[in-house]
């Protein structure tokens, strides 16, 4: 199933611009993000307190390939770096059949790649081993 992703901005002819990525990428970190926080405490007289909330937003989402799986092309990578240069962009992102608002996770180096064949002067059409790195918001 095919993995896209949205730009706000209206392209030619008013619609949006969009990019399909790997449809083989694995969101790598699924099953890490704890929706609860909570904090433990004791009091003076030894009870325990808890303190326990619900998390409205920053869900990290991973994508990722490797050597075998994942490949995208190089122009795909420029185009996703020009995004990502822009602050505050929220993008959409659609994966089988769900929709998130996401924004690049910088903090945690947005976006990686790895080129499957090394070349001195790489072209639009090499391919890469990508890592993307999102919050969901």
């Amino acid at each position: 199933m095919a993995i896209t992703l949205t730009h706000p901005t209206a392209g030619v002819g008013g619609t949006p611009l969009a990019v399909t990525l790997p449809p083989d990428l694995i969101w790598d970190n699924e099953f890490v993000w704890r929706q609860v926080e909570q904090t433990t405490q004791y009091t003076g007289t030894g009870a325990l307190v808890v303190d326990q909330w619900s998390k409205q937003a920053g869900r990290p989402m991973t994508l990722k390939g490797d050597a075998t799986y994942g490949w995208a092309l190089r122009s795909l990578l420029n185009t996703l770096n020009a995004w990502a240069a822009q602050t505050e962009l929220q993008l959409t992102l659609l994966r089988n059949g769900t929709s998130w608002t996401v924004i690049f996770d910088q903090a945690a180096n947005a976006i990686e790649a790895e080129p499957i064949v090394p070349y001195s002067d790489p072209e639009d059409g090499d391919q890469y081993a990508i890592t993307l790195r999102f919050l969901i918001l």
